[in-house]
């Protein structure tokens, strides 16, 4: 039987155990061949740092499974790294750098095109040829759908309108009704819920309550655009879905083809939608062989960085935006196991947890986080 601490630990130790064990899994060697992939993406705060995170997954573990859909269980971090200065040429140098440490190379990098970092991953895969680089599925069709709906005056309408709306209902006893909260930055990541609120209630209108009607009358002038975006937004789903599942790989266009198929578009510009995916996926999935495919999706870094932002809040004391919680991002991934936390436990003190902040953050940042942590800690905060 297991040995019981007689009290509740501190929330200041569970966070050095966290610590520890992110640290522990960043630091551990990385076993070479199985063909890796990595996925590489900023997580961004306020302040003067981005934070530059890689994790990276086997092909060989993915492939044992019923569809290669990536889960946080199946990662190992490669890098968590504060930048003070992001652009093409230090992401390329610190792409390097993780080669070097590591001891391998990827089979494929999988990337967002934000600018800093596509211009820093074609530098490096330009010295790596056996590095092929791909463009994440979500993104690409987040970037499909601006280009269609940025500055559409009728979508600029339908904002707007969701806008009025959700204030006019938030605070009645209708607020049930209201309209999703909208996102000031990759709102074109997450425009499903807002189309589909605006569906529902032109499907539902007349099963309304009186008060709502009135509230939402708008959406009548709206109802052909949105069902044409509703439409579209099962193109990117059944998009998304399919490379998820599948990844890239020759014929994986003939895969998506087939499910678009199925949905029976009704509209010019819903196919003309589809088929610009459709090109897309056979791009990315041009010369692969299907028992080589390669991921084609960042969602798991992305959930990963939700829920790092979740964990700090919106306390606005952390250092410079990014704090050292951002070392438990590494903790949140891969195994997770008795065995794992004792050797962590045993094998990583306080003072290397210190030493690689240090390293990260350097000196006069980390002495500020030092003469700030009693403040934040009797605030009952852990975002530092």
């Amino acid at each position: 039987m297991q040995k019981k601490i007689d009290r509740a630990p501190t929330a200041e130790t569970l966070i050095q155990w966290d610590m520890k064990i992110g640290l522990y899994k960043l630091k551990r060697p990385k076993l070479a061949g199985g063909n890796w992939i990595w996925m590489a993406d900023h997580v961004v705060r306020l302040g003067v740092y981005k934070c530059f995170v890689i994790v990276g997954v086997r092909m060989t573990t993915l492939l044992t499974k019923k569809d290669i859909t990536v889960s946080l269980e199946d990662l190992e971090p490669i890098t968590i790294l504060p930048m003070e200065v992001s652009n093409g040429t230090e992401v390329a140098r610190r792409l390097e750098e993780t080669v070097q440490r590591v001891g391998f190379s990827p089979d494929a990098l999988v990337i967002d095109h934000g600018s800093d970092l596509y211009s820093g991953a074609q530098l490096f895969c330009k010295n790596h040829c056996e590095t092929k680089l791909k463009y994440d599925v979500c993104h690409k069709v987040a970037c499909e759908l601006k280009k269609r709906l940025n500055k559409n005056p009728l979508w600029e309408r339908m904002t707007l309108g969701c806008t009025q709306t959700k204030k006019a209902l938030s605070l009645s006893k209708f607020a049930k009704f209201a309209p999703p909260q909208q996102r000031s930055k990759a709102r074109y990541m997450n425009l499903d819920s807002l189309v589909k609120w605006g569906y529902t209630m032109l499907t539902q209108y007349v099963t309304l309550p009186k008060e709502v009607q009135s509230k939402v009358a708008w959406l009548i002038s709206l109802k052909g655009e949105l069902y044409k975006w509703q439409e579209w937004v099962r193109v990117g789903q059944v998009t998304r879905d399919v490379i998820r599942r599948e990844g890239f790989y020759d014929g994986v266009d003939e895969v998506l083809m087939d499910k678009l198929i199925e949905r029976g578009l009704t509209t010019e510009d819903s196919e003309e939608f589809a088929e610009v995916l459709i090109d897309y996926a056979r791009s990315e999935g041009e010369g692969i062989a299907r028992e080589n495919r390669l991921v084609g999706t960042t969602e798991v870094l992305e959930g990963l960085f939700g829920g790092y932002k979740r964990m700090v809040g919106e306390n606005k004391m952390s250092l410079n935006g990014l704090g050292r919680l951002i070392l438990c991002m590494s903790s949140r991934v891969g195994e997770f196991s008795e065995g794992l936390v004792s050797q962590a436990m045993t094998s990583v003190r306080c003072k290397d947890v210190d030493r690689w902040l240090d390293q990260a953050f350097g000196k006069v940042d980390k002495r500020f986080l030092e003469e700030n942590q009693e403040q934040l800690l009797r605030k009952n905060v852990c975002n530092f």
